[in-house]
């Protein structure tokens, strides 16, 4: 006599404004969200439960990065009723027939020739991309099985995502939601007002009251993945100049963004590195434990070599002045751990000019001047989200919540614009009339001696 075995996959209950949504819920549905009211909960929840009927499911990140973190959640969920899975297709298949597929919409045509009864996109305005993915890539893959799509994100000004969220006033197949942090009764009300005080008025309607007019325009709408991001290549800048921009940090990220000078003129980003709570000097060796044999001239925020006072809390300076470092400006205890900096031109509007700059084609063969490599993704995402700040539109916006990813954030744009504008101007052409970049180092004799 045969024995049935009962297995539960455990999903967190809906809290009520999620519930509304499912309730509610059309064939194509847009959720426009503040932070933390639970989205990726939501769509962990709409994805699974078509997947526990037999049924194929997608999910779909900006990112690589953000898909795997994703990716760990789903697995755990779906543990007790995983047949087989590969990690590296990010594909799971459950007992029942369902199958569970993971994608980046880093590159969306990998998707092409799938068929699914629900897909879900997250942090849907955050993909440059999305238009073209959806119409020509993901739409399609509903077609076999007339599935349903989940658009989930917070605001990002008016791109493709909030004309999604605008379809339901013409096609009544479609649903949209605005759904403010404050809806989730699980965040504490005192916490959201301190987030308030925080972040400023502007960012807390966008990011928490899902505001969509809240900020301006991207700030560098030229920038594109499909031009401006090649595959990496260390081989392909082994031999060339080197240089780097570093933002200080310490609650904030530290940042350090590294170049190549293309002798054809321009430049190439090939390694980025962030992190938070670590000491000037044990930046300095994260540095350049990242860079070993390489000769890089780094750029950085002229603020180190300022009072660190005005930069440290109490508990720091104290950590400091019993080590007997608090005299010390963050740049000596960087030059001390072994990595010398060059104070960095903080000009801001004639530093953002110049990475519009170099956002543009050279006239000799139609190449960016500024290109990324692919494995730079927290400094790729940053110039896709990038905003104008509202008050100050010719430059950008400076204000992050403090807990923010550094892709979220400012750093990696300061340290590209240090870099750039810390290059001597004959070694990056001023745009497309310029005819010939001589190479680096012809420009740089002081880094021939090095």
């Amino acid at each position: 006599m045969s024995s049935v075995r009962t297995v539960q996959v455990e999903l967190p209950r809906p809290h009520p404004a999620q519930q509304q949504v499912i309730d509610e819920a059309r064939r194509f549905n847009v959720v426009c969200c503040g932070r933390r009211w639970g989205k990726t909960t939501l769509g962990i929840d709409r994805l699974v439960q078509p997947a526990l009927q037999g049924d194929p499911v997608a999910w779909f990140s900006p990112t690589y990065k953000m898909l795997t973190e994703t990716w760990r959640e789903i697995r755990r969920t779906l543990r007790p009723l995983t047949e087989r899975v590969s990690e590296q297709e990010h594909r799971i298949e459950l007992v029942g027939g369902g199958i569970v597929e993971m994608w980046s919409l880093d590159s969306p045509d990998s998707a092409r020739g799938r068929g699914y009864q629900r897909i879900v996109i997250d942090e849907a305005a955050m993909v440059a991309v999305l238009e073209e993915a959806w119409q020509a890539v993901i739409r399609p893959t509903l077609t076999d099985h007339q599935g349903d799509a989940w658009f989930l994100s917070t605001p990002r000004g008016m791109n493709y995502f909030h004309a999604l969220f605008e379809r339901p006033q013409q096609d009544g197949s479609w649903a949209s939601w605005r759904m403010p942090s404050s809806s989730n009764p699980y965040l504490p009300p005192d916490e959201l007002e301190a987030a308030r005080r925080d972040v400023g008025p502007l960012v807390y309607l966008q990011e928490y009251e899902a505001d969509f007019t809240a900020l301006g325009e991207a700030a560098f709408p030229e920038f594109s993945r499909e031009t401006h991001v090649i595959p990496t290549d260390l081989e392909l800048v082994r031999y060339w100049r080197k240089i780097a921009g570093h933002d200080w940090g310490y609650a904030a990220p530290a940042a350090t963004l590294w170049f190549a000078i293309d002798p054809k003129g321009g430049a190439v980003a090939y390694r980025e590195w962030s992190a938070r709570h670590l000491q000037p000097d044990e930046v300095a060796q994260g540095v350049l434990y990242r860079q070993p044999g390489e000769q890089v001239l780094v750029y950085a925020d002229p603020s180190m070599w300022g009072r660190q006072s005005a930069y440290l809390t109490q508990d720091q300076l104290a950590t400091l002045r019993d080590a007997g470092k608090l005299t010390l400006t963050q740049a000596k205890q960087y030059e001390e751990a072994g990595l010398s900096l060059t104070a960095a031109n903080n000009a801001r509007i004639p530093g953002k000019l110049r990475l519009h700059t170099m956002f543009s084609r050279r006239p000799t063969d139609g190449v960016p001047y500024l290109r990324f490599m692919d494995c730079c993704e927290d400094t790729i995402a940053t110039f896709q989200n990038l905003q104008l700040d509202p008050d100050r539109t010719e430059d950008v916006l400076s204000t992050y919540p403090s807990a923010d990813p550094v892709w979220r954030r400012d750093e990696y744009y300061d340290c590209a614009r240090y870099a750039m504008i810390g290059v001597p101007r004959q070694a990056v052409p001023d745009g497309p009339r310029e005819r010939r970049a001589p190479r680096y180092f012809e420009a740089n004799p002081a880094l021939r001696r090095r």
